[in-house]
């Protein structure tokens, strides 16, 4: 059900900027925009570890409640912030956001499940 909300809205989006995913510019910079959020979020795991062996969790309910926090309160904040000054549709605060979040829970119960 969440995933079906999530596509409607990011279908919304792509309605409303009028992005052409056929375009083939568009095309070309999906791998390179893929590869460097690759890249950045394997940062944030690498910080996210780090906040994890401080604290000395281990069990993946912390790893919920770590990411839930870390994606809420850093990770959606700051892209909120950022996109209320580039005045950007209120559907991406949402959908970026909740994208961030979800990877954050992720990633934090993997990592205090591992330890």
């Amino acid at each position: 059900m969440c995933h079906l909300v999530f596509l409607l809205a990011l279908k919304a989006v792509v309605t409303y900027h009028k992005i052409d995913v056929n375009d083939p510019e568009t095309k070309k910079r999906a791998g390179a925009i893929m590869g460097i959020s690759f890249l950045l979020f394997f940062v944030v795991c690498i910080f996210l570890d780090s906040l994890i062996n401080s604290l000395g969790l281990t069990q993946a309910i912390s790893g919920l409640k770590l990411g839930l926090f870390t994606g809420v309160c850093f990770s959606a904040m700051a892209i909120s912030i950022t996109y209320l000054y580039l005045q950007k549709h209120r559907g991406l605060h949402f959908i970026d956001g909740l994208y961030h979040v979800a990877g954050q829970i992720i990633a934090a119960i993997i990592l205090c499940a591992w330890h």
